[in-house]
């Protein structure tokens, strides 16, 4: 934007770093910010000494948004009611869980951990990055309340999480068990390695005996305690008729444990204590890795705790008193406040509201609403404050039977792994004949102690632990690389159907548009400066809870504008307003045709008139701006193939003129749809091949559960990134060829390790028939194997890592 001939000036928020043009910025000693909020956050920081949050930001390349400095009432969550639910006190510490909104990258998750240096009272603060859920300890110094209020200062907003104890130790409990029983294995058998050694080398005698009791004696434990997993999977397997990679390696340990213990009882020297300590130490090493690597991706379950987490205003004996969402009743009567998320089905009974209603309809224009109608959950109240009575609660309400029916959906595994587990299954069949096979085959030819090493090196090489892990290790790089580029899936299956999809359906506001309807466009034909025209127009808007004035006021908030009395005040119904300034009379609302630029049609266009002259002064267009690079990454998905549609809760003009921008077909443009209609169209789709759905806002949500792959793009609220597949932790659609490329070549690595687990576990079988493998060996390669497996994963293919390679200078 001009002004008076010279190019505007630009700086940046020293805190969050966005662009803010000149007479806009907050000035505080030599920083300069683009709100309070963020003034306020980094006066915090500073106060603390914790400004290396700035350092690790820029080391992670994270983008961090402006402050939401909204005050909220967190006095509830002082409440007996609320501490008997939600805390978990034990030897006075008290425990409570947070679901922590705004979390960006590892500054943040640094940050948090750092609160109890500066929150009095706060012993412990953990962060879960992967589903950005915390947990603080905290002793009777501190209120709740406080700590919410401070983490909302930091920019955060905290929902309340129950803390189920008994589910919370258990998970702990387990997570010890399995630590336990790798260590015990993994101590036994070097312990059993030095006295094997010793007999190998050539101990007699006395020795021998002993260093053979002492072996039988540290087994016990390993086979006893730490092999259980393995017996209970087999045990399961069995009673579901069906075949499990536990069983041969139950019997393996087993059969190699007793046979060990008779040979040693009746003084022979067939021994395979080592062999069998070593198999259930690696094996259960490796399934520690495996599960700790795949364990990433967000929790499909809680979809509706944003929606009620919180507090609110209840009318009591004539008063409004701050009480928890759950003890809202049908027929209460709310206050919401300006800003607020409504998180119920509410009749509106103040006299007009105006709402930002996008979450539910997809339309970035808010809306106005007179007494009587109804407010959906989920929507934003952007007006003055209101009072309304509630109708419906939780699952009831539009968006909650939404929330049920996503909860209800399940997508099953890719085909790829059932694939996996059905070839692993006929492997273990045919190991177990072979194994049989080769018992009784050298039993007859070599006797008893060749048929029982063969048959154990048979069975401990031949486990199809690596064909089992070909699948689910091959998804391991491309995930974890898609997740330090910003893109979090939640399904390693997702991958696949990717390869599978013919359509794509892209959501208008919020995906390819910014989200938000604010002036676009202004202009001043009159000899008058900037800031006095929108001084003038700030003046007019003043009074107004118009839709269009409330994005207007936004507007002119961002400047250091004049103050003006302002008489005659007339509002005109369906025009616009009309005032006297100064002794000049103005109008300002509806262009005149004359006075139209056809360029800007599908905008709202704002007027600004002299009316003792009818001479227009300036002109401000308002709309949803279309993202940077989305034009080129449209027509980049159209040169592969794809067929592209647009749905939107927008009306149809709007649409059609963005589709053409796009350059997508006119019958592939879906306006005016509700989240029903979107569900419906991939319904209709899905007939003639795969769907890919990508959206933004709770409105896409049921459609993202219902496309074949579902992806929300950053910005999206809590309820679409749980419903769908993947989400982007940033607005960027250009990631959408990334994620098409790795599903390609992350299937190249699948094929590749199917193809040497079939190779390896042939070529270990044929070696252990004829002898030249023995126990210990089998024990070693096995789980070498799936090492084998785990880097073949990790190289990748030369596309796949030039998809992600890092520029030099990218890393700190």
């Amino acid at each position: 934007m001009e002004i008076q001939g010279q190019k505007q000036t630009l700086l940046k928020c020293d805190h969050c770093e966005e662009t803010i043009p000149k007479d806009m910025e907050i000035v505080s000693q030599d920083h300069v910010f683009c709100c309070h909020g963020c003034k306020t956050v980094y006066s915090i920081l500073g106060s603390n000494n914790l400004q290396d949050f700035y350092k690790i930001r820029d080391d992670e390349g994270a983008k961090i948004a402006p402050v939401n400095k909204k005050v909220q009432d967190f006095s509830y969550m002082d409440d007996d009611s609320f501490i008997s639910e939600f805390v978990m006190t034990k030897n006075g510490i008290s425990t409570v869980k947070f679901y922590i909104e705004g979390i960006h990258c590892m500054a943040c998750l640094w940050l948090i951990e750092k609160t109890p240096s500066f929150i009095q009272g706060l012993t412990s603060a953990r962060l879960n990055i992967g589903d950005n859920t915390a947990v603080f300890e905290f002793t009777e110094q501190t209120k709740i309340s406080e700590l919410a209020n401070a983490l909302t200062r930091l920019g955060y907003a905290p929902h309340p999480l129950k803390m189920n104890e008994s589910s919370y130790n258990l998970q702990k409990r387990e997570e010890r068990t399995e630590l336990l029983r790798i260590g015990l294995a993994g101590a036994s058998m070097g312990n059993i390695m030095l006295y094997a050694i010793s007999n190998y080398a050539g101990a007699d005698g006395f020795y021998r005996i002993l260093f053979n009791w002492i072996s039988f004696a540290i087994a016990i434990p390993v086979i006893f305690y730490s092999a259980i997993p393995f017996y209970k999977t087999s045990l399961q397997a069995i009673r579901m008729r069906t075949l499990s990679i536990d069983i041969p390696l139950s019997i393996a340990m087993l059969g190699g444990f007793f046979f060990s213990t008779a040979s040693m009882l009746t003084g022979g020297d067939a021994l395979y204590f080592d062999s069998i300590t070593a198999l259930v130490f690696l094996i259960l090493l490796s399934r520690y890795f495996v599960k700790k690597a795949t364990q990433s991706g967000l929790n499909a379950k809680g979809l509706q705790t944003f929606f009620t987490n919180t507090g609110v205003l209840k009318e009591v004996d004539g008063k409004f008193k701050s009480v928890h969402g759950k003890y809202i009743s049908q027929g209460d009567r709310v206050k919401i406040l300006s800003g607020e998320k409504i998180i119920f089905d509410v009749e509106l009974d103040s006299d007009k509201a105006v709402i930002d209603n996008s979450i539910i309809t997809g339309e970035s224009k808010p809306q106005e609403v007179i007494a009587g109608e109804t407010l959906n959950a989920g929507s934003i109240n952007i007006g003055p404050e209101i009072t309304a009575i509630v109708r419906t609660i939780g699952e009831q309400t539009r968006i909650g039977k939404i929330i049920k029916e996503i909860e209800a959906s399940s997508k099953g595994q890719g085909k790829t792994v059932l694939r996996a587990d059905k070839i692993a299954k006929y492997f273990i069949a045919l190991v177990l004949i072979l194994t049989t096979y080769i018992g009784i085959y050298s039993y007859i030819q070599y006797g008893l102690h060749e048929a029982i090493a063969r048959a154990l090196a048979v069975i401990i090489i031949s486990c199809p632990c690596a064909l089992a892990m070909a699948t689910p290790l091959s998804f391991i790089k491309s995930l974890g690389q898609l997740k330090s580029s910003g893109v979090l899936v939640k399904n390693e299956s997702v991958l696949e159907n990717i390869n599978e999809v013919k359509h794509i359906i892209l959501d208008k506001t919020g995906t390819l548009t910014e989200g938000r309807f604010e002036v676009l466009d202004f202009k001043n034909m009159s000899s008058m400066r900037d800031l006095e025209i929108h001084s003038i127009a700030n003046a007019l808007e003043a009074r107004s809870i118009h839709p269009i004035a409330l994005s207007l006021k936004e507007y002119f908030n961002r400047y250091r504008l004049e103050s003006f009395s302002i008489e005659n005040f007339q509002i005109i119904n369906g025009l616009g307003i009309k005032a006297t300034i100064d002794g000049v009379s103005y109008f300002l609302g509806k262009v005149n045709k004359a006075h139209r630029d056809e360029s800007l049609s599908q905008m709202t266009l704002v007027g600004l008139y002299n009316e003792e002259t009818k001479e227009i002064m300036a002109t401000y267009a308002l709309g949803d701006k279309l993202k940077d690079g989305a034009i080129e990454k449209v027509e980049e998905l159209l040169a592969k193939g794809f067929s592209l549609h647009i749905a939107s809760g927008d009306n149809e003009g709007v649409v059609r003129s963005l589709g053409k921008d796009l350059g997508i077909k006119s019958e592939n443009l879906h306006a005016e749809q509700s989240p029903e209609d979107k569900a419906h169209l991939i319904a209709t789709l899905k007939e003639s091949g795969k769907v890919l759905m990508v959206g933004d806002g709770a409105n896409d949500a049921l459609a993202l559960q219902k496309a074949d792959v579902g992806i929300a793009v950053g910005g999206a609220v809590d309820l679409s990134l749980r419903a769908s597949d993947i989400f982007l932790s940033t607005s960027d659609i250009k990631v959408i060829s990334k994620l098409i490329t790795t599903a390609a070549e992350t299937n190249k690595v699948i094929i590749r390790n199917f193809a040497f687990s079939i190779a390896y576990n042939t070529a270990g079988v044929l070696l252990a028939l004829n002898g030249y493998v023995s126990p210990l060996l089998a024990a070693i390669f096995m789980p070498l194997s799936s090492v084998t497996v785990v880097l073949s994963s990790f190289m990748g293919t030369r596309r796949l890592n030039k998809c992600f390679k890092v520029q030099q200078g990218d890393l700190k």
